[in-house]
């Protein structure tokens, strides 16, 4: 039922398609930026089908979840810890991204300029009196000047490439309706344009239309611009037209989660808390950008193409076949693909996030997510995707587990309240 304030107000076309564009960029980051070329590369177009689908899905329903703002307030109150732990991964993923790819593209200079402007730009987001949605339309417009300019440079024609066997294929179906039917409730911009939507019809129609349209435009782009990141064609021009759209993207990723993390605080100690974690999560990312890079020197100096298409004999074979760039990547996937599910299934779900997760939610999620790690460690590292499987089926088959557990404690919180 919608609050009293909801049904009284008339749904806004154009406040509605305003926080569309804002949604759309909001999630278009450096796994939609990047992770359907690795899907390409080891899975071919189907790979990149895959991951869009339940992407696109996954994060419109979240409109249709909350029926009302209060729905989504009384989540983010009850979960800040886990949400607000989203948020820091996600900046210290783009601080680890951005100089890492950005070195591979235009090189080492380059990269030290964009993480500057990555850290400098992202900063005055907060404090320019443009709206959220307003700076999403202008990063939109700018990614679709990069489309349009890509369309000049040769990089834009899709080669021939190799079929995934159909067992793969179900696993990584798997591993992605999992990963995004559950992230997005965690995802603080998410909530914050729930809560500003007035009615269910505007929700319904910013998240439809930010992820059906804007989002969805994006990873078509990623699509696009394939081939070249994965060394097979394109030249300079399109190498600076994609690092341009990376980077405005990630700044006004960083930015928005920077505003979403001070304003789940009031109090002096919650800012200085949070400003401290905020200097930690870039700090991280950055060192393992940096020793990612002086890895991959140290071993392939010469290469040119930011993804190899085959495993290079040098390679140590402690890492799959993967480069150390590639290795963090995917290691910062794990926390969206294994963590962030297993905590959203297990501790948000089974109430609807409408209370605190009870201390033993939290211990079956631990068992669970320890439990399916091993699977996903061969299944990411190793590129062996039919091990996720197992992975998935573990933190699925927990609810079991939990719904028998929950039980037992609320007979016992009954027993505690008849005998008072």
């Amino acid at each position: 039922m919608s609050s009293p304030t909801e049904s009284v107000q008339q749904t806004d076309p154009k406040r509605a398609i305003a926080w569309a564009l804002y949604l759309g960029i909001s999630w278009t980051w450096c796994i939609g930026m990047f992770l359907p070329i690795l899907l390409v590369r080891d899975y071919g177009p189907l790979g990149w089908l895959i991951f869009a689908i339940p992407n696109v899905l996954g994060a419109a329903a979240m409109g249709w979840a909350f029926k009302t703002r209060n729905a989504s307030l009384t989540v983010v109150a009850k979960h800040v810890h886990a949400t607000n732990t989203f948020s820091l991964i996600t900046i210290s993923f783009h601080a680890f991204f951005v100089p890492w790819l950005l070195s591979q593209l235009l090189g080492p200079l380059a990269a030290a300029i964009g993480t500057g402007l990555l850290i400098v730009v992202s900063a005055p987001l907060l404090l320019t009196r443009l709206s959220a949605s307003m700076l999403a339309g202008i990063v939109f417009l700018l990614s679709i000047f990069c489309a349009s300019a890509l369309a000049g440079a040769d990089s834009l024609a899709m080669p021939v490439w190799q079929g995934a066997a159909p067992f793969d294929l179900l696993a990584l179906a798997a591993v992605c309706v999992l990963g995004f039917l559950t992230c997005p409730y965690l995802d603080l911009t998410f909530h914050r344009a729930r809560q500003h939507c007035l009615t269910p019809g505007e929700s319904k129609l910013a998240f439809g239309v930010g992820f059906g349209v804007v989002f969805a435009s994006m990873i078509v782009l990623t699509l696009l611009y394939t081939p070249l990141l994965l060394g097979t064609r394109g030249t300079e021009a399109a190498r600076w037209i994609i690092a341009l759209h990376i980077l405005a993207q990630s700044c006004f990723t960083v930015g928005i989660h920077t505003g979403a993390l001070r304003s789940s605080v009031s109090s002096p100690e919650g800012h200085r808390a949070i400003s401290t974690a905020l200097v930690a999560a870039v700090a991280v990312g950055a060192a393992l950008s940096i020793a990612a890079r002086a890895y991959d020197s140290s071993y392939d100096p010469a290469a040119e193409a930011l993804v190899a298409t085959e495993v290079e004999p040098e390679t140590p074979p402690a890492q799959g076949g993967l480069t150390g760039g590639e290795f963090v990547y995917r290691s910062y996937l794990s926390f969206y693909g294994l963590i962030a599910p297993a905590y959203v299934w297990l501790c948000m779900f089974p109430t609807r996030g409408f209370t605190k997760p009870h201390p033993r939610q939290l211990l079956i999620t631990a068992l669970a997510i320890l439990l399916a790690l091993p699977f996903f460690v061969v299944a990411f590292m190793y590129r062996r995707i039919e091990w996720v499987l197992p992975g998935v089926a573990i933190i699925l088959a927990a609810r079991l587990l939990l719904d028998r557990v929950r039980r037992d404690w609320l007979e016992e919180e009954r027993a505690i309240l008849r005998e008072s």
